[in-house]
């Protein structure tokens, strides 16, 4: 019925104009409008009046009015129901992937280390039956290699698949990332790429475990400095505010697909030829276990801004939710 449709169209725009307003603008303007209609009710201006059909009117329009403001929180409250139950629905989604990710890990763990430890026994035994000057030596050492390879591998698929809890301590979140910055420092000068620091006095202390979230980072570092052209720049910067803590880096260069945001934490997902897809999803499973958020934008002006938020009490209800 067109009636029922232009409901419904009046919903859509109203719910897409909600989600550009911060609850705050939201509510101010719920509460122009109920001003409006407390404006224009009984008590303020028919006295006013003594036209009859402009009484009328003016009653028409205080009804118009306390039906779109009834309709404007109902949409409101609706929509953001929709949003919570969304956002649900996608935190049990993965927590099912990852459990079963924990389960199919710890298999194929088991099956492929055992024989790999017994190839890198039996090579090892062989190399060293070699004479020093046999050019097959340099063969075994590559095996050897490779082997390495493939067992830090199988480690990091666990690492993201059975994240272990985190062993809290209060720690400064600053000294943790001016430990990482200055260990990936040296991999960025080859390419004469720059990091900055920026920090307030206000990032600690924080409640967290000092050695995952130095993991955290250094993979996100990592992952910037492969990003960022040669001679470019990485900004890291931290701050606090509202007990929570928010960790940014940022880094030169052509600015992420707005469609890649998400897609970049997923397991085994990677825009590198040789990328595993496994660091900054190993890096959003330990922010999920430390009841945070991570995510990834376009930044402001270019490049790259990938961002952590962290409740600065781990377990604060309240400061958990604020960081969602």
């Amino acid at each position: 019925m067109p009636f029922v449709s232009q409901i419904r169209s009046l919903r859509d725009r109203f719910v897409r104009w909600e989600r550009q307003l911060s609850p705050l603008q939201i509510s101010v303007i719920y509460a122009l409008l109920a001003g409006l209609w407390v404006l224009i009710s009984d008590e303020i201006v028919s006295p006013l009046v003594t036209d009859a059909a402009l009484r009328v009117r003016i009653e028409i329009l205080k009804d118009v009015l306390f039906v779109v403001v009834s309709a404007a929180l109902l949409f409101g409250l609706i929509s953001r129901l929709m949003q919570k139950v969304r956002r649900s629905e996608s935190q049990l989604a993965h927590t099912d992937r990852l459990a079963s990710m924990g389960t199919m890990a710890a298999s194929v763990a088991h099956e492929v280390n055992n024989p790999l430890t017994t190839i890198k026994v039996l090579i090892h035994t062989i190399r060293d039956k070699t004479p020093a000057d046999d050019p097959n030596r340099k063969d075994f050492d590559i095996v050897l290699d490779e082997i390495d390879k493939i067992r830090a591998l199988i480690l990091r698929f666990l690492q993201f698949a059975r994240p272990g809890e985190p062993e809290l301590s209060d720690i400064d979140l600053e000294d943790v990332s001016r430990r990482v910055v200055k260990l990936v420092r040296p991999q960025a000068a080859t390419r004469g790429i720059e990091i900055s620091e920026a920090y307030t006095e206000r990032t600690g202390p924080l409640r967290a475990d000092s050695t995952q979230l130095g993991q955290v980072l250094l993979n996100i570092l990592l992952n910037a400095v492969e990003a960022t052209p040669n001679g470019g720049h990485i900004a890291v910067a931290a701050a606090a505010a509202d007990r929570m803590v928010e960790l940014r880096v940022h880094n030169s260069g052509e600015p992420i697909d707005t469609d890649l945001c998400k897609r970049i934490f997923e397991p085994f997902f990677s825009t590198k030829a040789q990328g595993t897809g496994l660091g900054l999803a190993i890096a959003s499973a330990i922010v999920e276990k430390h009841q945070g958020r991570i995510w990834a934008e376009p930044g402001e002006d270019g490049g790259t801004a990938l961002r952590v938020r962290l409740p600065q009490f781990l377990g604060d209800d309240d400061a958990s939710r604020a960081g969602h």
